[in-house]
């Protein structure tokens, strides 16, 4: 696990004056930075300036674009969060001191995490419950946010491409890997559309029947290869064999070479990070052979 840095939160009043500081938790920690619960019915996401993959500040105006054309409306039964202020940190500031680039308030969404610590307990009736309502709600997000976002879904950022460019960047080790897997994406006749672009176990919430009753995170949101958010099946074999029969039935035929490019790119990406902040990436550098294998890409 990725250290975390140190919070210290003294500045806050400069963004949320509203709030009694009391009130104010840490609800969690993304890659990008921490999400505080602010106690009203409302989350602060923080986004660091360097973190990941791409810089922050892009994540968050991503982010922010997304949500606002979104308008916190539910897609089909899908909760999402609605936008309800957002900004950058002024040069100098506390924050930005801290290395924070921009924040963003949220409203929450209802539901409990899920996690893969959460699916190991559950009964095999609920796990395969669960990956059934996995599949088909990667079917009705991206069907119901094309239908809520009309001409403007076309006009979102390529969000796979964005990542591979970080990629090749960020690790020239691999550049020649990410010009194949560029090469790749571009040939496949597969269908394009909106994407969550990060449909990780960590950015659901499970409602009281034990299925997906929302999706928060929408940083890596736009147009892309729909597969894409099957990615993170490659890491869950215990639910990926239901969760894609899930969304084919609601979505149609999953194609295979897209769905090992997407595990390709997701295991890059997941490598490149870890090894980044010093940790060793052995697993995910084993998986994205394997991927990388299967879309007949020689290592």
């Amino acid at each position: 696990m990725m250290t975390q840095p140190a919070c210290s939160f003294d500045w806050l009043t400069d963004v949320v004056a509203d709030q009694p500081m009391h009130r104010v938790r840490v609800l969690g920690h993304g890659l990008w930075g921490p999400t505080l619960d602010l106690g009203d019915g409302t989350l602060l996401k923080l986004v660091r300036h360097r973190a990941g993959i791409g810089a922050g500040l892009d994540i968050h105006a991503n982010e922010a674009r997304v949500l606002a054309a979104l308008g916190g409306r539910p897609l089909g039964p899908l909760a999402v969060p609605r936008l309800v202020d957002q900004a950058t940190f002024a040069a100098g500031s506390r924050a930005a001191v801290e290395g924070y680039a921009a924040w963003m308030r949220i409203t929450r969404v209802a539901g409990t995490p899920c996690s893969e610590e959460r699916l190991a307990r559950l009964s095999h009736r609920d796990r395969y419950r669960l990956a059934g309502s996995f599949g088909e709600s990667v079917a009705i997000l991206h069907r119901e946010a094309v239908a809520a976002l009309g001409d403007a879904s076309t006009r979102l950022d390529d969000r796979v491409q964005a990542l591979l460019n970080g990629l090749a960047a960020a690790s020239p080790a691999d550049r020649d890997l990410c010009a194949a897997l560029t090469a790749t994406l571009a040939a496949i006749p597969a269908v394009r559309g909106f994407i969550h672009g990060d449909f990780h176990l960590s950015n659901l919430l499970v409602g009281e029947d034990g299925l997906i009753f929302g999706v928060v995170d929408f940083a890596e949101a736009g147009r892309g290869l729909r597969e894409i958010d099957l990615a993170y099946l490659h890491w869950l074999p215990s639910i990926a064999a239901e969760a894609r029969r899930g969304y084919e039935a609601a979505a149609g035929p999953i194609d295979d070479v897209a769905y090992n490019l997407a595990g390709a790119i997701y295991a890059l990406t997941s490598a490149v990070i870890l090894e980044q902040n010093g940790e060793a990436a052995g697993a995910d550098r084993r998986l994205l052979r394997t991927c990388v294998e299967a879309i007949g890409l020689a290592r």
